[in-house]
């Protein structure tokens, strides 16, 4: 992030409202209703920043390779508490997935990112952002054990989706077995 960007936290904030509601609605009503969202009054911005906003909102929900985290019957913002237990001890998880896709083989876990600009490699990921994920997925895999678990990033400033390997994850949990 920028430092001197007063903006920041509020570009995150209505960026992670805009991916909630968007995909809820006809694909021909998005940009519209994105446009009219972070028009109101209230959010203080100027044209330029509504326009780059919604522009950058739009390019994930419609963008062909995000297809699957967009379908129908994904979720947004979708709470997750469990107890794990790691070889170190348990671990109690409470956070909330960004966005939810679950399919006959797989189960997408997506957490938005707005930071500008973002890593290239998955191994320029911050360690938080990897266990924040690794948690989740493992709660997932308790879930759903017949499936894939896979979980990912979503850059909105690039927009650029990164898997983040089940490798890395299992190594960015919290209380992992000591190397």
């Amino acid at each position: 992030l920028i430092a001197d960007d007063p903006k920041r936290w509020q570009r995150g904030l209505l960026l992670h409202d805009l991916l909630r509601h968007l995909p809820g609605l006809p694909m021909g009503q998005r940009a519209e209703a994105a446009r009219r969202f972070l028009a109101q009054p209230a959010h203080g911005l100027s044209s330029d920043d509504v326009e780059q906003w919604a522009s950058e909102a739009l390019s994930v929900t419609e963008a062909p390779a995000h297809a699957a985290l967009f379908a129908e019957g994904s979720r947004a913002e979708v709470p997750l508490i469990g107890t794990l237990q790691t070889p170190r001890g348990t671990f109690t998880v409470s956070g909330q997935v960004d966005r939810l896709a679950v399919s006959g083989t797989e189960v997408l876990i997506v957490d938005y990112k707005t930071n500008r600009p973002p890593p290239d490699l998955a191994e320029g990921v911050a360690l938080v952002y990897r266990r924040q994920l690794a948690l989740y997925r493992a709660l997932l895999q308790q879930i759903y054990p017949d499936r894939t678990v896979r979980a990912f990033l979503l850059w909105t400033a690039a927009p650029r989706l990164m898997e983040i390997s089940a490798e890395t994850l299992e190594k960015s949990m919290p209380y992992a077995a000591a190397s």
